[in-house]
This record gives C-alpha cells, structure tokens and sequence, in this order.
C-alpha cells in the first residue's frame, strides 16, 4: 500500500497561481468483458483497438501523464499497449473486487509518483467516443480554486470522463465494491462544472454496443 501525503492539502497549502490545471489522467481497463465474450479492450477501433483510442486521446491532450489500470486480461492487453514516456501501465491484482478497487490502484499509483497534481482525471477504455478535444474541454473548464471537480454531462446527470480535485482523493479512496465515483460527483453538485457530451452515453458492453461504432 502506497502511503499517500494529504498535508499540503488538509492543511489549506494547496495553492497555486493558476494558468493551467496540472491534471493526470487514470484510464480504467481492468474489466473482465463478461458480456463480450472476449476483451473488449482490444477490439480494433479506428487505426487501433478500443484502449489503443482512449490512450492516445489522452496522450494527445494537456494533461501531465497517464496510468493504465489493468486486470483481467492483463497479459492479453498489456503486449498490444504502446509505451509512452507518460504513460505508465499497473495492474491491479484485486480487479475482481469490483470498479472501485481499480480506481483506488490507480490513484495510489499517480500519488506514488509524486507529481502533486491539481486534480484527477478518471476515464474509461470503452467511451469510444471520448477524444482530445473533450478532455481538454475539461481540462480548460477545471480551475483548482474555484471547482472541486469537473466532469461530462450525458443522459441527464453526469459522468465520466471527469475530473476529481486532488483534495477529492481520499473520497476515491473510500470507495468499495462495484462503486464508481458517481455519487462524488452528485456530492458536489456546488462545486461542479460540467460540460455537454451527448456521446458520452456509449459505453461498450456488448457486440451491440459494439456494433453502433
């Protein structure tokens, strides 16, 4: 277990002249595809596979570096990944405890890492529809003194790709079981800003969902 530094935050240091959020990015892919039938995370997407997509859009975005969680199907996935100086892959052993477990891996990962960030991205592998364009969007809506997170908005709440305010951690930390981070974003309802992502309602979890892109 990674042991985590909130000092800076907890105790009212957490302060910046802002020009641009230091944002890392979590891409969770730990899943195991039960409905597939086969892992979805390498399906072939556009010139790549579904994860292969999700990187790069990160990679190609603003933000600081990315970390891959995966799981089931790790030795599958992880060869068909091309390594990055910011990216870093990890798998999280526990991924059968449920989406939170994945989550909590990855966080421990980017506060092992030291880099202080202002806030936490989390996304997925299979919103094929997630591009550069829309996590910058996030990226330039999110101001650290202003908002505790930052997040899109599709089929009349909101979801991710979001971003968390590092002071957030310990709530993703928190988590158990099957939970995702939903109910920390509906927490703060006051300190949200969001942006409209109709797309965003895709995620692949069958063939059929598979067959719309």
């Amino acid at each position: 277990m990674v042991r985590i530094n909130y000092d800076h935050v907890l105790a009212g240091k957490f302060k910046h002249n802002y020009t641009m959020s230091k944002i890392e990015i979590i891409i969770l892919a730990a899943g195991a595809s039960s409905r597939m039938g086969t892992p979805k995370q390498i399906l072939p997407y556009k010139n790549t596979t579904l994860i292969g997509n999700a990187i790069q859009s990160a990679l190609d975005s603003k933000c600081n570096s990315v970390v891959v969680v995966l799981g089931a199907n790790a030795d599958l996935i992880y060869p068909k990944i091309e390594i990055n100086d910011r990216l870093k892959v990890v798998v999280n052993n526990n991924w059968n405890e449920g989406l939170s477990s994945s989550i909590k891996c990855g966080i421990e990962t980017i506060c092992s890492l030291n880099t202080k960030p202002d806030g936490v991205m989390i996304m997925s592998c299979d919103q094929p529809f997630v591009s550069k364009d829309i996590i910058n969007k996030l990226i330039d809506k999110f101001e650290p003194s202003k908002h505790k997170a930052a997040a899109a908005a599709y089929s009349g709440s909101v979801g991710i790709p979001a971003i968390f305010h590092f002071s957030l951690l310990p709530n993703l930390l928190s988590l158990s079981g099957d939970k995702g981070a939903k109910n920390i974003l509906l927490n703060q309802k006051e300190n949200l800003i969001s942006i409209d992502f109709p797309e965003g309602a895709l995620d692949i979890d069958s063939m059929e969902d598979y067959a719309k892109i």
